[in-house]
């Protein structure tokens, strides 16, 4: 029997792949090279979710995202 549905990390790259193709065509060159640098951190945050696998790429993009958010806030307040 073949996998019917496909596994974590081709769903997450599929995402990626989308996602970086819409911030790619985000006008403003600021904002779109902070939104493509954004999502490098679902690539390092990915080993994390091998522990317990998500069935949402999804999840993974946006929880990714969301440290990453967290990370940069945290050093701009110089914690």
């Amino acid at each position: 029997m073949g996998r019917t549905a496909p596994s974590l990390r081709m769903g997450v790259e599929g995402e990626l792949d989308r996602l970086r193709k819409i911030f790619s065509s985000i006008e403003d060159p600021e904002l779109r090279e902070a939104a493509l640098e954004s999502l490098e951190s679902a690539v390092k945050l990915y080993n994390a979710f091998q522990r317990s696998p998500s069935s949402d790429p999804l999840e993974v993009i946006l929880f990714s995202l969301i440290v990453e958010l967290y990370r940069r806030l945290r050093k701009s307040c110089g914690r």
